[in-house]
């Protein structure tokens, strides 16, 4: 058998058996997919083991020829990614993000592109709002469930200072006299459907615009749960 290599980022890990651990990684070159560590927490690959964390990029050999592979050798590319606080728990939400809305073995080398701006991003401390709506908006985009942010159903442009609901077959539908009874859905404002699509944001359209993606993610994730929401309490 060939040994395998790629960059990539630890998603998650759990134990495997007594010495071993399943890790989840996100590669640039074969998508979402899981390997096992053997021995992994044996004192003697602790130096093995310390470098198998989210956040940073690593090189990453692996083998095998089932579903399921096996790590060879793994070595940091550049410098430690370190997140503290809020940006750890945004990084642990984009990591669940991922795991839960893409099929392991597919590749998506944009939506890898925008994983390192946002984890690079939450490390250097910027926004976490800014860089947590771009990224869902890249992955709502990657996967092609992304509405169009300029045009409603009808074919007109998305007005700032007017309210929209959301047809989830077509689209942004404009909030008007003949469909105000009729819809119960939530409505949302112009100016936040249009800071999705443009990647500028201000105070008054943050929770808006977290609103929008927090729903059409649903139609990827499901309506489970997000683990990593317990760090923010």
């Amino acid at each position: 058998m060939h040994n395998h290599t790629t960059h990539g980022y630890v998603l998650h890990s759990r134990p495997y058996r007594e010495t071993s651990l399943l890790v989840d990684l996100f590669s640039q070159s074969f998508g979402r997919f899981t390997l096992v560590a053997k021995g992994i927490k044996r004192k003697s690959s602790q130096s093995q083991r310390a470098i198998l964390q989210p956040f940073s990029l690593l090189n990453i050999e692996y083998t095998g020829r089932s579903d399921l592979k096996t790590l060879c050798q793994v070595e940091p590319v550049g410098l430690f990614n370190r997140l503290d606080g809020r940006s750890m728990a945004c990084g642990y939400y984009v990591n669940e993000l991922i795991t839960r809305a893409i099929q392991e073995w597919q590749e998506y080398p944009a939506l890898f592109d925008h994983y390192q701006q946002v984890i690079n991003a939450l490390a250097a401390g910027e926004s976490l709002t800014k860089s947590l709506r771009n990224f869902e908006v890249a992955l709502l985009t990657e996967l092609g469930v992304a509405p169009d942010w300029n045009f409603d159903i009808s074919g007109e442009p998305i007005e700032p200072n007017r309210d929209y609901f959301f047809n989830l077959e077509q689209g942004f539908e404009q909030v008007n006299h003949s469909n105000m009874i009729e819809q119960s859905h939530k409505r949302f404002t112009g100016a936040a459907i249009i800071a999705l699509g443009t990647g500028h944001y201000t105070e008054l359209e943050e929770k808006n615009c977290q609103q929008i993606t927090q729903m059409l993610l649903r139609q990827i994730i499901g309506q489970k749960p997000l683990e990593s929401r317990k760090l923010w309490l």
